[in-house]
């Protein structure tokens, strides 16, 4: 293993315990990932803010490195989101004593370290001047928009391993700060109009449901997606990355928005898909709330009450579902989700505590129609 002068330095402890510490993990990250080399980064992006998910052991790790004066990053460096709202706290409802201040406790700690506290998992859109480089980011959706959308080359990180980063300066030079391995692995065809904003987060996350374990992704799901405009919007190219990370992907390419990735002529696609309007409105369909009372935390479901859902842009008649009610309901926006039930009794109060608003339609042989943000037509 070539381990650079710098960090060999650290590792001998020549910077400090802090720093020495972050260099033996660096290090053993690269034995693990059976890296021979190292590459200097250029910005670093740490998770594990939240006390709840990180424990105590996060909050003597923190004191413990932020200890040594000497040990502060040597790379920009933002932190992901913590686990509250300091001015909503008591809203909340956070069943842990003393959250509050084990909280700011870790960031405190963090700062120390000399981490800009931006609390914000979406690093490419707070702060980041960085428009190319290399980078040790630790949020999913964040690797995947930097990948994708930027010529920012990241890993998907643990938030350990990019405060060793960031702390030293290198990462081990393996996976997808390779150029050989930005490839993409499947190819997906889309067919359907993508007019909403919420189309884009739909079809990253149907691309993620459509993985299957005989598939060879050593760096996961990697689509080439063909048959979108030409333009994408940043909320739309956020929305799609965020969801397709969901499922592990760290990079994306649409043809016509993103960079073209260099394929030879015998490329191997480990799967070829196409996403239809079929796909967009059955994928609506089970993402759907199922709704829930307020009162429970398990969902607000009665006996005798049907549930139907009508995806986006589409009129269904009433009557397909035996309620001998005249007419269509339809979306009233493009972006929601029309959900119905019906019982042949008057309003259950059930329904009213569910969290959305919902109106009834008188209906013959006194039925009524629940429906939020509906349109009859």
């Amino acid at each position: 293993m070539e381990v650079p002068p710098a960090l060999a330095a650290m590792l001998a402890g020549e910077q400090g315990e802090t720093r020495q510490k972050a260099a033996r993990l660096v290090i053993d990250l690269a034995d693990s990932a059976g890296a021979s080399s190292f590459i200097e980064v250029d910005h670093a992006h740490v998770s594990g803010v939240s006390v709840i998910t990180g424990g105590h052991g996060l909050r003597r790790f923190l004191a413990d490195l932020a200890g040594d004066e000497s040990g502060v990053v040597v790379i920009p460096t933002t932190l992901n989101s913590a686990g509250c709202d300091k001015e909503k706290i008591a809203e909340m409802g956070i069943e842990w004593a003393d959250f509050l201040e084990q909280q700011f406790e870790i960031i405190e700690a963090y700062e120390r370290l000399g981490i800009e506290a931006t609390l914000s998992c979406t690093p490419y859109d707070r702060g980041i001047e960085l428009a190319a480089g290399i980078a040790s980011w630790a949020e999913s959706n964040a690797v995947c928009y930097a990948n994708s959308w930027s010529s920012l080359m990241t890993n998907r990180e643990s938030g350990l391993s990019a405060l060793a980063t960031a702390l030293t300066g290198y990462a081990p030079l393996w996976g997808l700060h390779i150029e050989e391995n930005r490839r993409p692995n499947i190819r997906v065809t889309v067919t359907c109009e993508m007019s909403d904003l919420t189309d884009w987060s739909i079809l990253g996350d149907w691309i993620g449901k459509q993985v299957l374990p005989e598939w060879e992704l050593p760096w996961g799901v990697m689509p080439l997606i063909s048959g979108l405009s030409d333009h994408a919007s940043f909320a739309q190219r956020k929305a799609l990355t965020s969801a397709a990370a969901n499922y592990g992907c760290p990079m994306l390419w649409v043809e016509g928005i993103s960079s073209t990735p260099t394929l030879e002529a015998d490329h191997k696609w480990q799967g070829e898909l196409g996403f239809t309007q079929s796909d967009l409105e059955s994928r609506y369909v089970d993402l759907a709330p199922q709704g829930r009372s307020t009162s429970s935390s398990s969902a607000a479901r009665r006996p005798g009450w049907k549930r139907f859902v009508i995806p986006p842009r589409r009129c269904v008649p009433i009557s397909n579902w035996g309620t001998e009610f005249p007419t269509n309901v339809c979306g009233s926006s493009p972006a929601v989700i029309i959900t119905i039930w019906h019982k042949p009794t008057a309003v259950s109060p059930f329904l009213r505590r569910l969290g959305l608003w919902y109106y009834a339609i008188p209906a013959p042989k006194s039925r009524h129609i629940i429906a939020n943000s509906t349109t009859i037509c």
